[in-house]
């Protein structure tokens, strides 16, 4: 649910971004417009203020401003599109938006204290380092307990019987059946390490 309520916010702000850069750009094509004829002007008197190459560097600038019209254009409507999509609306539904531009940055950014607070509520850097603290004690705990001596007890049991075979008492034949042992070994292992 969060997803789609992130992903119709990013397109909400596309579409009022692209559509805040229409009117500077309309604003720098009536300018261009207007230099261009200026500068055609003076070309044509043969005076030697303006050259070719000043007339095509005009030239593709004006070119290079009508692709970011178009850009702008385009994706104004593209992420009005991708807006009623995400919402589940229909591509032809009218869509009413609250704002007609992008909300204006604040004055003055918060006090350093208080984007450090924020931060250290919401940065994934610095939850990493209070896990890594966390590992680290964990090691250390780890690392201790590792020096502590080990006790282990372990233990055998056997036993084999067959009616159709007689029990040998010869201790110097191997005899694997009517057999019957078991043990028990108590081991205790420690490391000395008096640094």
């Amino acid at each position: 649910r969060n997803a789609v309520a992130l992903e119709a916010r990013k397109f909400y702000y596309l579409h009022l971004y692209a559509k805040s850069l229409r009117p500077g750009l309309n604003a720098a094509r009536k300018m261009l417009d207007s230099a261009l004829e200026k500068a055609s002007a003076l070309y044509e008197t043969a005076s030697g203020k303006v050259t070719n190459v000043d007339l095509m560097k005009l030239t593709y600038a004006s070119s290079e401003l009508d692709k970011y019209l178009i850009q702008a254009e385009v994706g104004e409507g593209l992420a009005l599109a991708a807006l009623k999509h995400t919402m589940g609306a229909a591509e032809a539904a009218p869509l009413l938006l609250a704002d007609d531009s992008l909300p204006g940055a604040g004055d003055e950014p918060p006090e350093l204290d208080a984007l450090l607070r924020i931060a250290l509520e919401k940065r994934p850097e610095f939850a990493q380092i209070k896990h890594g603290k966390q590992a680290a004690l964990a090691l250390e705990k780890a690392e201790r307990r590792a020096s502590f001596p080990v006790v282990a007890i372990a233990g055998q049991f056997q036993a084999s019987w067959t009616p159709t075979r007689d029990d040998t008492n010869n201790p110097y034949h191997v005899d694997p059946y009517n057999d019957l042992f078991g043990g028990v070994a108590l081991a205790l292992q420690f490391d000395l390490d008096p640094a």
